[in-house]
């Protein structure tokens, strides 16, 4: 058992406890808002999967300004809806389970845009002028500001499991439905009805790009952790460690995605974008070699692609 995995989990575990008190739950965001204020974010992991968006909005619409898209899980930040939109997006809509989002964390995410050459050249690379707006919407004051002068649609609160949510006819407008690192935080079961409700609901010749970190997230925390060192716990260790609101990881594999999607959609692509071949499977990850025997648990990173 990792010492450090354990200090972070009671962290998390312990802020689930304080946060989950009312009314103490209602001054979470204010606080968290005010710790990023001055954080910079990483805008470099987000441009693979906006290029890929950009490629097939082109092929598939002839254009952005074409391209209609609805992002499965917001998160903090709003980072590839607005990338999107800037890029000149004809119409983006970005759902979540709950409202997460933090008003300096999308504020930092207009101002370093602009600025990140990576960015600017890869829209240039397809011939693609950035919007330019109003000093009004870097002198926001709040989230609902920002995001009425970029003219993206936000809903919050929404259980994609639920029919009902998919229901107006909108979403039947949708060219394009993509999510980045987020799947790998819902149970193999609420994922299958999420995607089963998606293929029932959305139209017929609508795409999906799904980027999946299959990685620990542990590891994104703690240095020099094994990115596939979750394996090394069995089912209630793991649920001990990690089955809270901050750090939920289903621990999915490749053979579970492959079998909701053979089930739903039949026909898709199911691709392996970085996997981790120098593991010692008799030592660290002796205990998933005895309970996942025949799979590969390599698997690190991967796309699901639909239509």
């Amino acid at each position: 058992m990792n010492i450090s995995v354990i200090k972070v989990s009671f962290s998390y575990w312990l802020r689930s406890a304080i946060f989950g008190i009312w009314p103490v739950k209602y001054i979470e965001k204010p606080i968290v808002n005010l710790l990023s204020k001055n954080k910079r974010l990483d805008l470099d992991p987000y441009l693979p999967m906006l290029e890929r968006l950009i490629f097939k909005a082109n092929k598939k619409n002839g254009g952005l300004d074409s391209a209609s898209f609805l992002e499965i899980g917001t998160g903090q930040n709003l980072i590839l809806p607005i990338m999107l939109i800037v890029a000149g997006a004809k119409k983006v809509r970005t759902i979540d389970i709950s409202d997460m989002t933090v008003f300096y964390l999308i504020k930092n995410t207009l101002n370093q845009l602009y600025q990140n050459k990576k960015y600017i050249d890869l829209l240039n690379s397809y011939g693609i002028i950035p919007k330019i707006y109003p000093t009004t919407l870097f002198d926001a004051r709040n989230v609902c500001d920002i995001l009425n002068v970029l003219s993206v649609d936000y809903l919050p609160d929404c259980d994609l499991t639920m029919p009902k949510i998919l229901s107006d006819p909108i979403y039947k407008s949708f060219d394009i439905v993509y999510s980045h690192n987020v799947f790998e935080h819902i149970s193999k079961p609420t994922l299958s009805r999420i995607l089963a409700n998606c293929k029932n609901s959305l139209s017929e010749n609508v795409t999906h790009i799904h980027h999946i970190d299959s990685s620990d997230h542990f590891s994104h925390i703690i240095p020099n952790l094994n990115p596939l060192n979750y394996y090394r716990y069995g089912d209630i260790l793991w649920s001990l460690l990690a089955n809270n609101r901050y750090i939920y990881q289903s621990r999915n594999q490749k053979e579970d995605y492959y079998q909701i999607c053979k089930e739903i959609f039949g026909d898709f692509d199911l691709i392996v974008l970085k996997s981790q071949k120098d593991i010692d499977l008799q030592d660290t990850l002796s205990f998933a070699k005895n309970k996942y025997i025949n799979r590969d648990m390599s698997v690190l990173n991967l796309l699901l692609c639909v239509n």
